[in-house]
């Protein structure tokens, strides 16, 4: 068993983001994950666990689609979550797009399959998959499985004599004259006799989980191959058949071999069916389960089917399953491509297996693979959605939340987080929590409670405020006991520390309406600080020693016993939830790297994240090129924005905002602000161009206040980061004989660059006492704590029928039938 690990993403799989064995897992789209896979990536993939409804995914998402007709319905499953069920007594079939596969000749089929050994028993076969050209779910067609451009995977029922095989067929565009030829799946060709035995052989009808994978060769030869649970099961031509002589093992053989499949086809001007035959003949219909259909378009060899296999290990126990697949993990064993039942693929290749991972979706609320714990849900509902199918809902009135206890985030210092939001309304000037969780029996959450140690946050600004559009993170350690404004440090999307001004460059705007994934993570390397990720780019990083203010993220935080909040803050104030959906969330007990945040995230989309440039470079660019950042005035919300004290003087919203000890010209964002991009420097600290947070009046232990760099070039970063800041002390003025200047320039250097301090402590005075004016309190200071409310389980939304229909199905009645002896 290979040690996998979650997603999504991802596959996608992301796209995408949990280990790697189906106990107990979901319905929804599965996503392929990211270019590291062992196996080719498919031309399309079917994940089959939707868990509801008519309409059928596929990654690449929107790419393809389908739908289930008659009775299809979805059974839960230890091993896929929620599964496909296919009824032969009410004839009901799957109808997927034809995807364009083996133009070139090469081509592979990959599928699980469990048949139902309750059924009665029949002679004759329940076809799984069968696709031939022109035959759509619109226009069925009669169907001759041996008629050149068809695809055929079947097992003969339990009172033919094959019972217990596999039987294949494949007629490629040079395949004609309707030639009987398959294959069954102990090797044998065109042999309907009864078998005395299975002669060791994988009996498929066993009522366990199959993997069947029919692939053309991989040295491009004519023939093709079908693997039974990753091992080699039969092949054309079979074995020991010469065709010259036209002998078997040496032995005249009576009939020819029609060595079929191996050149182009074009099955695909048809509809693949599953769970029949397409033909629709009802005495031909598969009765069981089917999942995670793969069509590629190139052959697999033996190390890529063992790989798809290895992916979906068998569970023997929980706890032996856990310790096995943590310590392959930890051994660096090879992984394989892993889903969730809600299905993301999850991304391998190194990906850490989470502590935990929820897809939400389905109504499923314990976690995936094991159900360590389960998410309570108050007010929440489940609704449709067209990129992961359903997903939990937070949009309601009445400040809907979900709670997950016994999640024992980062108390050996590293953690990560990683989900999927979409923010949908969010008017006000507040913040909108997506996760928060804090130390038990702490009370209510205060301006200054809210950096307190032990917390962890996640959240937005509403629409109104000055950050709107950036995601913002708080992270508490168990030794970052409060001290006054040092501890007052959020870090934002856009890279700024502690500030509440407004941006002028955004680039992944939370308040566009669309699917965003953020991450969460303390530092790789290890160390003091975390880093914020949106949309697998790397946008904001707190690390270096800093005298001004804490590092905080990288101790261990201690969080035992104490609820983990999703779409509300810890201590669910009615005013601080998150309207909006959420899917696909993940904890690690480590730290992820950007290689790992690229891969959920491509595990979902499929895609590379649009940016990838280091965020060091990024910052460093921003500090080459300031861009001011225009200022707008407070509105006059007064619950929002507290008032300052009387002894403060007012705010001048027209002046600017001195929201921070040491602010460059402009806050240092990304490369948006800049013309130019300096090379990676690996050793680039990207903190070190970050603005401190400003002291309050209780924060005066800050001293010297810096400011800003009055030099046109940047200063290198003292401590050997050799970046540039954006403030430092102030320079010391260029000697006489360097700079040619006399007496009295030097002079006047001096004394304006004594103008600058007194000028900068005057500020610093200032900001001290008007600290806690405009947006510089993180939450209100009379907010209080509120009691959980009801954790019953909504009812899950339904679809509207007319929405997002992929297709408008075809009445199933009409069946063709025909007769044929070997099929």
């Amino acid at each position: 068993m290979s040690a996998a690990s979650l997603i999504l993403f991802s596959a996608i799989g992301l796209a995408a983001l949990t280990s790697c064995t189906g106990q107990t897992a979901f319905a929804g789209n599965i996503y392929w994950p990211s270019s590291n896979t062992a196996a080719p990536k498919p031309v399309a993939f079917f994940p089959l666990t939707e868990g509801a409804g008519q309409e059928v995914s596929t990654w690449p998402a929107g790419a393809y689609g389908g739908v289930a007709q008659n009775s299809i319905s979805w059974d839960a499953d230890d091993k896929f979550g929620s599964v496909a069920r296919c009824n032969r007594d009410v004839h009901d079939t799957i109808y997927l797009d034809g995807v364009p596969y083996g133009h070139s000749g090469t081509f592979a089929i990959n599928m699980w399959f469990k048949l139902n050994t309750t059924d009665p028993s029949g002679v004759l076969f329940g076809y799984m998959l069968s696709q031939t050209a022109n035959s759509t779910r619109s226009n069925v067609s009669t169907t001759n499985v041996f008629h050149e451009d068809t695809i055929a995977l079947f097992l003969p029922q339990a009172g033919h004599p094959a019972a217990g095989l596999l039987r294949a067929v494949v007629k490629d565009s040079t395949d004609l004259g309707d030639m009987q030829s398959f294959i069954d799946s102990d090797g044998t060709y065109n042999d309907n006799n009864p078998r005395s035995s299975l002669n060791g052989t994988t009996n498929v009808a066993d009522g366990a989980w199959h993997m069947v994978t029919l692939t053309t060769h991989t040295d491009g030869t004519s023939g093709f191959q079908v693997y039974i649970d990753a091992k080699p099961a039969a092949t054309l031509p079979p074995k020991g058949y010469d065709a010259t002589a036209q002998t078997m093992d040496g032995l005249p053989y009576p009939d020819p071999v029609h060595i079929d499949g191996g050149n182009p086809i074009f099955a695909d001007s048809g509809d693949f069916f599953l769970c029949g035959r397409s033909d629709e003949d009802p005495l031909r219909h598969f009765s069981g389960h089917l999942a995670h259909l793969g069509i590629y378009d190139t052959a697999l060899d033996a190390t890529s089917v063992e790989a798809l296999f290895n992916a979906i290990p068998v569970v023997t126990s929980a706890v032996s399953w856990q310790e096995h697949d943590r310590a392959l993990h930890a051994g660096g064993a090879d992984m394989g491509v892993c889903t969730s039942s809600m299905g993301v693929f999850l991304p391998r290749s190194g990906v850490p297996t989470p502590a935990a991972y929820f897809p939400l979706a389905n109504g499923y609320t314990a976690s995936w693979p094991l159900s360590l714990t389960t998410a309570s849900l108050s007010g929440v509902i489940w609704a449709v959605d067209n990129t992961f199918g359903t997903a939990l809902d937070c949009a309601a009135a009445g400040n809907p939340h979900v709670s997950i206890p016994n999640l024992q985030l980062g108390s050996k210092g590293a953690f990560a987080i990683n989900l999927w939001i979409q923010q949908s309304a969010n008017p006000g000037v507040g913040f909108q929590y997506v996760m928060s969780t804090r130390a038990p029996n702490t009370g209510a959450i205060t301006a200054d409670s809210i950096f307190d140690p032990n917390e962890i946050h996640l959240y937005l600004p509403d629409a109104a405020h000055p950050a709107a559009g950036l995601a913002r993170a708080i992270v508490k350690d168990d030794d970052d006991t409060f001290a006054g404004a040092s501890s007052r440090v959020w870090l934002d999307s856009d890279n700024t520390l502690g500030s509440n001004d407004v941006r002028n460059t955004q680039r992944a705007n939370f308040t566009d309406g669309q699917w965003h994934m953020v991450t969460l993570t303390t530092h790789a390397a290890g160390g003091q600080g975390y880093e914020l990720y949106v949309d697998g780019n790397l946008r904001g990083s707190l690390q270096g020693d800093q005298s001004a203010f804490h590092v905080d993220g990288g101790d261990p935080i201690m969080l035992a016993n104490a609820p983990l909040i999703l779409c509300g803050r810890a201590d669910l104030a009615a005013d601080r939830h998150f309207a909006g959906k959420l899917s696909q969330f993940g904890v690690w007990d480590q730290a992820l790297t950007q290689a790992d945040v690229m891969a959920l995230w491509e595990a979902v989309t499929g895609t590379a994240p649009t940016d990838l440039q280091p965020l060091a470079a990024a910052m460093q660019s921003a500090v080459t090129q300031p861009t001011a950042a225009p200022l707008e005035a407070y509105p006059a919300s007064t619950e929002a924005f507290p008032s300052p004290s009387t002894e403060s003087p007012p705010v001048d919203p027209s002046s600017p905002s001195p929201t921070e000890a040491t602010k460059s010209p402009a806050s240092p964002v990304d490369t948006a602000s800049a013309s130019q991009s300096p090379a990676t420097d690996a050793n680039a600290s990207p903190a070190a161009v970050q603005a401190s947070p400003s002291p309050s009046t209780d924060g005066a232990e800050i001293d010297p206040v810096p400011v800003p760099n009055t030099d046109a070039s940047p200063k290198p970063a003292t401590g050997g980061d050799n970046v540039a800041t954006a403030s430092t002390s102030v320079p010391t003025p260029p000697g006489t004989a360097k700079s040619g200047l006399g007496s009295g320039p030097i002079a006047g250097i001096v004394v304006s660059v004594l103008a600058v301090v007194v000028a900068a402590t005057a500020v610093a005075v200032y900001i001290g006492k008007n600290r806690h004016a405009g947006f510089q309190k993180e939450q209100l200071n009379d907010e209080e704590s509120h009691n959980v409310g009801d954790e019953g389980l909504p009812s899950v939304s339904q679809r509207a029928s007319d929405k997002n229909r992929l297709f408008g199905g075809r009445d199933s009645s009409a069946h063709v039938n025909i007769n044929a002896s070997a099929l």
